[in-house]
């Protein structure tokens, strides 16, 4: 071999040489990365091979209805049993299904599937078990049988208030309702049961090592049941009469905000929501939804105490403040405006044209105002915003954006057409009024109570002032008027100074081309008594079919309603 050829072979050879002491050294720091570094990484994925843990449902927070003496149930949790077993353990496994299959009443075959089987995951044999036939179990001592709690919702009174409520799904949490809107507070904090398993991934034990469920906390309404219950009976009956769509009563406290009914129909049994969702698949919007706080509508002449309050609160007019003469029709943009009942009214009072429902007037009345104080007023009064309701699936309603306005837009929503609101909204406004201008924060629950017994009471707040107080007693008064001597004479109470309005609306077409032929919204928005509030209650009726006026639908509803509140919470008289 000659010189050059030895001197490349040797360098060859140191090459091949530092090649595999760098190989070397990486085989040794990975060894020493994943025996010493990543121990615990890996020793903890090797403990998860030998371990199962399954969540325990912690218990559920109830929600009760409010009672100044003692808790009323709107929930119940009905505690039942889980019955698991242990596969791999089990010494006679055909023994063990033909025992729990005779229990249970179920499949001795299909238990016997379950338990002898090498799946990775064992299911329950059976769930919501009942007490008696879980003791019955128990009492057998049956090798590797394990019982563990299990909970099932039920709601006592049915249909009543299930709006309010909604229900608790299959996984056990709420859906719709307060059980949606509270669900953190309700749900608690769930437990882990841990077990062992082999190396084929079967259970072998239950270990000691469970982590404990923590129980939900409790929910007080606003609501009383037997308010509640006395609404949906009114309601029911005004619908039956009626023949409406649906409806719905909101009965609001004016100076806590606090919601003392909120009843709609039709409504449901929240025991039953899995066919409850069968038997109205075909409907246009779920049943589950609550249509007082999720559905928006145009609400009519309930609407023209609002636009007034507007008028006097910037000093445009007086309530004796006479315009006119108003004939039966106005033009705005060529577009006419009638009166409901295509009568004219001649010179009429701020007042009168109120005591009238006069759209005429109320087309001067929004003259007077002017586009920007109106869109402005209105904002103030919480239309185009939530108003907050612990509640799920509130809309905020439409109002057109101010540089959209023209004066048809103004001439139509002066009389409560061509804007949507809800009538949780419309609730609110009239809270404000009745409450001296101040709009009280609507809200549902009384108190929380937390799971270690400590009560959380939900604070009485306002949102702001909307009016002058100057301002909300003189519409009050206007309102009173409307009832003593005006087209809702119906609604007066003997020994009380009653204040509202009617409101009967077009209902607008799906395509937004127009309006429907004989479809009406019926509404009554009122307040009781006027010299010193304690109740504003509203009423909707959609597309009754007896009547295109409200007065013969709503009228009585009203009457109904506001006799029973103020009997009941024994409201003394005002003469």
């Amino acid at each position: 071999m000659s010189l050059a050829r030895k001197e490349i072979w040797q360098v060859r050879l140191k090459s091949l040489v530092s090649i595999l002491l760098v190989l070397f050294a990486g085989l040794v720091l990975r060894i020493f990365q994943k025996s010493v570094i990543e121990h615990s990484k890996y020793s903890e994925i090797a403990q998860k091979q030998y371990r199962d843990e399954r969540t325990i449902e912690a218990e559920r927070g109830n929600i009760y209805f409010y009672d100044k003496t003692d808790l009323t149930p709107a929930t119940l949790n009905v505690q039942k049993y889980q019955i698991l077993v242990v596969p791999k353990n089990t010494p006679d496994k055909n023994e063990i299904a033909k025992q729990l299959a005779t229990i249970l009443s179920l499949d001795e075959k299909d238990i016997f599937e379950k338990i002898n089987n090498d799946k990775l995951y064992v299911p329950p044999i059976a769930k919501k078990v009942d007490k008696k036939l879980a003791d019955q179990i128990e009492a057998l001592k049956l090798k590797d049988v394990q019982i563990f709690p299990d909970y099932v919702r039920e709601y006592p009174e049915k249909e009543l208030a299930s709006h309010i409520l909604g229900f608790v799904n299959h996984e056990f949490s709420g859906n719709y309702g307060v059980e949606q809107y509270y669900e953190k507070i309700l749900k608690g904090e769930p437990g882990l049961l841990v077990a062992e398993k082999d190396n084929k991934g079967r259970i072998i034990d239950f270990l000691n090592e469970d982590i404990k469920a923590k129980n939900g906390g409790s929910i007080v309404l606003t609501v009383e049941k037997n308010v509640q219950y006395k609404m949906e009976q009114i309601l029911k009956e005004g619908m039956d009469f009626s023949d409406a769509e649906n409806g719905q009563i909101i009965v609001v406290e004016p100076k806590s905000g606090k919601i003392l009914a909120m009843a709609s129909s039709p409504n449901f049994d929240p025991n039953r929501f899995n066919e409850v969702a069968e038997e109205n698949k075909d409907r246009e919007f779920s049943i589950f939804v609550n249509p007082a706080v999720s559905f928006a509508y145009e609400p009519g002449s309930i609407f023209k105490p609002i636009i007034v309050s507007l008028g006097l609160d910037n000093e445009k007019f007086e309530p004796d403040t006479k315009g006119g003469p108003f004939s039966n029709m106005t033009v705005v943009q060529g577009y006419e405006i009638h009166t409901a009942l295509n009568k004219g009214y001649g010179d009429e009072t701020v007042t009168q044209i109120l005591e009238n429902s006069d759209n005429v007037g109320m087309v001067w009345v929004g003259n007077q105002i002017g586009n920007d104080l109106m869109r402005e007023g209105l904002e103030k009064f919480g239309f185009n915003e939530k108003t907050g309701i612990d509640l799920p699936g509130e809309t905020t309603g439409t109002i057109l954006s101010l540089k959209n306005w023209r004066d048809i837009h103004r001439a139509n929503i002066s009389f409560g057409q061509g804007v949507l609101v809800t009538p949780l909204q419309i609730a609110q406004a009239y809270a404000t009024i009745a409450n001296d201008g101040e709009m009280p924060r609507l809200h549902i629950v009384d108190k929380i109570i937390r799971k270690d017994g400590s009560e959380e009471p939900i604070e009485n707040t306002t949102v702001r002032r909307v009016i002058k107080i100057e301002t909300a007693n003189e519409v009050k008064q206007m309102m009173q008027s409307v009832v003593d001597v005006g087209q809702s004479s119906k609604t007066k109470i003997e020994g009380y100074n009653i204040g509202g309005k009617t409101g009967t609306a077009q209902i607008a077409k799906k395509d937004g081309t127009g309006y429907e032929e004989n479809s009406f919204n019926h509404s009554f928005a009122g307040i009781g008594p006027i010299t010193n509030p304690k109740f504003v209650v509203v009423i909707r009726l959609e597309k009754p079919t007896v009547t295109r006026f409200a007065d013969a639908t709503v009228l009585p509803m009203f009457k109904k309603a506001m006799q029973f509140l103020l009997s009941y919470y024994q409201i003394p008289k005002d003469y």
